[in-house]
């Protein structure tokens, strides 16, 4: 099914279903979302949400799903390290300059990381970060929103969505919200 060529991003999502331990899960995790986040995939968060609820108790249950979400967040934050340190590298091998964007999403996705684990301290930190670099983007602000929201502050979620609808020229989903 695998071919040299191109290989699908079903195949390569499917298998971090199945992998355990950072030799395998935490490295192939990397791979995988490493490409997506220097094209822009706004989407990658939800993409990979489900790994975050993967029965597993036929093996371990809760505590291999801890194991696995400690080594998302570990991937993430060394990605992030690996992005703002002064040598552009990637496993060890050299590549372009890294693209602002690039940044940007991954701050995008440790915002909704923590999020969805309950740590609105860590996330706002995170959007805040990712507002710096894309101002306009109303996603961005919609998140905020969302984190706003699930600490509590209604008020400063209120703002952040209708920052959010004034920057959506479009006039897309965001009255929904």
């Amino acid at each position: 099914m695998k071919s040299k060529k191109h290989v699908s991003d079903a195949l390569e999502r499917i298998l971090l279903f199945f992998l355990n331990g950072e030799e395998y899960f935490k490295a192939r995790y990397k791979k995988f979302i490493r490409p997506r986040l220097d094209k822009g995939l706004p989407s990658l968060f939800r993409l990979l949400k489900p790994l975050y609820y993967t029965d597993l108790t036929s093996n371990g249950g809760e505590a291999e799903q801890k194991e696995r979400i400690s080594l998302m967040e570990s991937a993430l934050l060394e990605l992030e390290t690996e992005l703002t340190s002064a040598d552009n590298t990637f496993e060890g091998k050299a590549e372009m300059p890294n693209s602002p964007t690039t940044l940007l999403f991954l701050y995008q996705y440790l915002a909704e990381h923590y999020n969805l684990l309950g740590n609105s301290e860590k996330a706002m930190v995170y959007v805040d970060k990712a507002i710096v670099f894309g101002q306009t983007l109303p996603e961005l602000f919609t998140l905020k929103g969302k984190v706003c929201k699930h600490s509590g502050d209604l008020f400063a979620a209120a703002e952040a969505y209708e920052e959010a609808r004034r920057l959506d020229l479009a006039d897309r989903y965001l009255n929904t919200r």
